[in-house]
């Protein structure tokens, strides 16, 4: 059988014109140079020979982990998420933090540079990759700090990385420094809205202790919430990669894994008498 560039040769040969021809000197002469610009053509184009498994065949290392990426926000450049710098083609530092896996890197000085913000601004393009999450040196990191100023303590790597980005930029204590020279019934054009930006599902799930809504003075709030063991961590209810709630992990105690038919509590605590 023919490798890849005798075979496109051969074609390439058979669409020459045909023309008579007195001997082989004549035919090596008369041919020769169209010969040879296709050859030299084709040598752009040269197909390797067949090997004995196909690419479908071939299985690649953590290859449906890598493809349930591909489809996740995570992955998706054109998102909001990431694209929103995109005209100015650079991310505020403190922004890179969780919208650039160069950024995470940086804030926690995985790149080899001082734990904090970048100190640069960072180029667009990035997204929360493979790095973000699975960098050795995220398990020398013990603990995490969020917006009211707690510093949590970690044991696990997907720890670090879903709560140094899920935890908000501000937290109730912001509120209470902000109004606390303030008379309680005067308005003030000063104070502006303090903004908890977006995804505080870590400090929400910390409760009173994560501290991230305001508290009324007096008043006791729950701490952490602790659901039934082993579902301790963030990825014990959520799968890592494609990030839907792992509903099979659900079913080992409910008899339902859609997050809307799990029900903790019957009490409708406003009133509507919606549970």
């Amino acid at each position: 059988m023919k490798d890849g560039s005798e075979f496109l040769l051969h074609l390439a040969l058979r669409s020459l014109p045909c023309r008579p021809i007195s001997s082989a000197q004549d035919q090596s002469e008369s041919t020769s140079p169209e010969i040879e610009a296709i050859a030299e053509e084709l040598e752009l184009y040269v197909m390797p020979q067949s090997g004995p498994f196909r690419s479908a065949q071939i299985k690649i290392a953590n290859q449906t982990a890598i493809g349930n990426w591909a489809r996740s926000g995570h992955s998706d450049s054109s998102s909001e998420s990431f694209a929103h710098w995109n005209d100015d083609a650079e991310i505020p530092p403190v922004c890179a933090t969780c919208h650039a896996g160069a950024g995470f890197r940086a804030f926690h000085g995985l790149d080899g540079s001082e734990p904090g913000p970048a100190q640069s601004l960072m180029p667009t393009g990035g997204v929360v990759d493979c790095d973000t999450c699975h960098n050795p040196g995220l398990g020398n990191i013990s603990e995490v700090k969020f917006p009211n100023g707690l510093m949590h303590p970690v044991a696990t790597t997907a720890e670090v990385s879903c709560m140094t980005c899920h935890q908000g930029r501000a937290a109730g204590n912001m509120i209470t420094e902000a109004v606390a020279s303030k008379d309680a019934v005067t308005p003030d054009s000063g104070l502006g809205f303090i903004n908890p930006h977006y995804a505080v599902a870590a400090s929400t799930w910390l409760g009173g202790y994560g501290g991230s809504g305001y508290q009324c003075p007096g008043k006791d709030y729950s701490g952490r919430f602790f659901h039934a063991r082993p579902m301790t961590t963030c990825v014990s209810c959520h799968e890592p990669h494609n990030l839907e709630v792992a509903q099979e992990t659900c079913m080992t105690c409910h008899e339902k894994g859609a997050p809307e038919n799990i029900r903790l509590s019957r009490l409708s605590f406003h009133g509507s008498g919606d549970i």
